[in-house]
């Protein structure tokens, strides 16, 4: 009867999170804000019909573990290599501001530099599913502003196994000259295999044979994921480092496009299950006793991010539109920001309070992706139009709307004069005819003979007589 439970509970939460996803796919929008909805439903502030949290959360850990070694497995170095400067310095800018930010805050409120710290990493990081789906959305992605985009998205991602290691770091009654060697050393050894993949071709490895069955191919990406989580466990650094190493490897790897296909379905699974866990950890009486704060947290947020990214990307010389687009579109917080946030509050750094206040936050951030994709096609419409600083956004926006106004009012003034006219035809009496004159309507010219009549009546007029031959003389 357990047995029968368990699988009832497991149809339930699949066709909940089938049905959410389709329903945001219908709307053009991510997947994964279904798979947060479903969490919701099903969850204790749901309807209750998900209670087993632990087993959903040991679920979602594979599924960040697959999430990283998906991420990795795709990333192009190759194409990183033509804006990692800007990238990687926009990625460092916004991670400082976002801690130095964060520190006054903390201090107001009574928390200490570490939760400070974790915040500001959260707040950092963006979606790079949210994200991608708006630059899809947009048609922008083959273009210089979305590989701008792309290369920040690639940069944050390669950041996000430093910040874990250092949330990990900075725990309380954790930090030793031990754990800060095992740091740099973790950090060192990502930078060298980044550039040593970086600068040569493609690795050969054995799965890329095309004789190799799908299934075995699957498998050895699994294999290689949670092997390589595994050896950066037993060392005593995060699990997620080695499942990013490992899918770094493999994405740069002659196996990258059959692993890439044949772990696909298993990772879209866990990855529903970890997003689907994120709607399971909202607490509706939380969010109905802070609501108001919540909301304004959100907002602050999101505007605050928006004017840290376009003012970091114009002090890196990009230009206006650039700026301002990438600025908007990376102002949502992202899913790799839950896993520094559960990282820090299983380590004791952030209380269960404040987790689940970022848990809100994130949560209804990328909830809000569709009118942040709304909001997007409006700006792109005014970006395109040339503007090249913000005088010239203002002034386009005031033009078109002034245009718009006038174009109005002259169809409601064209008409009204036409409404006018036909109601003034329509009171006045007609004319009267005109008085018929005596004689022929049409008489014929003086000088022009009268024609023959027709033949029969037909109607078909008959040819003239031909000129008399002359007598010989």
């Amino acid at each position: 009867m357990h047995g029968t439970g368990d699988l009832t509970g497991l149809a339930l939460v699949m066709g909940a999170a089938l049905l959410c996803g389709l329903g945001m796919r219908r709307l053009g929008q991510p997947p994964i804000v279904g798979y947060i909805l479903a969490g919701v439903l099903l969850g204790p502030a749901g309807f209750g019909l998900v209670r087993d949290a632990n087993t959903i959360a040991f679920l979602a850990e594979l599924g960040v573990l697959l999430l990283l070694f998906l991420v990795a497995m795709e990333m192009s170095l190759y194409a990183f290599r033509e804006v990692w400067k800007v990238s990687a310095a926009a990625t460092a800018l916004q991670i400082v501001a976002g801690v130095l930010l964060m520190l006054p805050i903390a201090a107001f409120g009574g928390l200490d530099w570490s939760e400070a710290a974790v915040l500001g990493f959260v707040v950092a990081l963006s979606s790079t599913a949210v994200v991608i789906k708006l630059l899809e959305q947009t048609n922008i992605l083959r273009q210089p502003v979305g590989r701008l985009v792309i290369g920040v998205l690639i940069a944050q991602d390669l950041a996000v196994v430093p910040l874990l290691i250092a949330v990990t770091v900075i725990g309380p009654g954790t930090f030793n000259a031990w754990i800060a060697l095992k740091f740099v050393l973790a950090l060192a050894g990502v930078a060298a295999l980044v550039y040593f993949l970086a600068r040569r071709k493609r690795l050969v490895l054995p799965l890329s044979h095309e004789g190799t069955p799908a299934e075995l191919v699957a498998l050895g990406g699994l294999a290689f994921c949670f092997g390589g989580a595994a050896a950066t466990g037993l060392i005593g650094l995060t699990p997620a480092l080695g499942a990013f190493l490992a899918g770094l490897v493999i994405g740069n790897s002659t196996a990258r496009h059959p692993m890439i296909v044949s772990t696909r379905p298993i990772q879209a699974v866990l990855l529903m299950l970890f997003f689907l866990s994120v709607g399971l950890l909202i607490d509706f009486d939380f969010l109905a006793e802070h609501w108001g704060g919540l909301i304004l947290l959100l907002l602050a947020v999101t505007v605050i991010k928006t004017a840290l990214n376009i003012g970091i990307l114009a002090l890196l010389r990009e230009p206006w539109p650039h700026a301002f687009i990438a600025g908007v579109l990376l102002a949502q917080i992202g899913e790799f920001s839950l896993v520094i946030a559960n990282t820090a509050e299983r380590g004791g750094i952030i209380s269960a309070a404040l987790g689940r206040t970022v848990v809100a936050v994130i949560a209804f951030s990328l909830l809000l992706s569709p009118l942040w994709l709304f909001a997007t096609r409006r700006l792109l419409r005014v970006i395109i139009l040339g503007m090249s600083s913000l005088h010239d956004t203002l002034e386009a926006v005031r033009s078109r709307r002034l245009t718009a106004a006038a174009r109005f009012a002259a169809r409601v003034i064209y008409g009204a004069r036409s409404r006018l006219r036909k109601i003034s035809r329509a009171a006045s009496p007609p004319p009267p005819p005109p008085a018929a004159l005596p004689g022929p309507a049409h008489p014929p010219a003086p000088d022009a003979p009268a024609a023959p009549p027709s033949a029969s009546g037909s109607g078909v007029t008959m040819p003239p007589d031909p000129p008399p031959e002359k007598k010989a003389e």
